[in-house]
C-alpha cells in the first residue's frame, strides 16, 4: 500500500513539474 501511494506521488510530481516550470517562467 505504501509503495502504491509512492507511485501515485511520483506520477503527480512528474505531471505537475512542467506546470510549475511554466508558471515560474511566466512570473519571471
Amino acid at each position: 500500500m505504501v509503495v502504491f501511494a509512492l507511485y501515485i506521488y511520483l506520477f503527480i510530481a512528474i505531471v505537475t513539474c512542467p506546470l510549475h516550470l511554466v508558471l515560474l517562467g511566466n512570473v519571471t
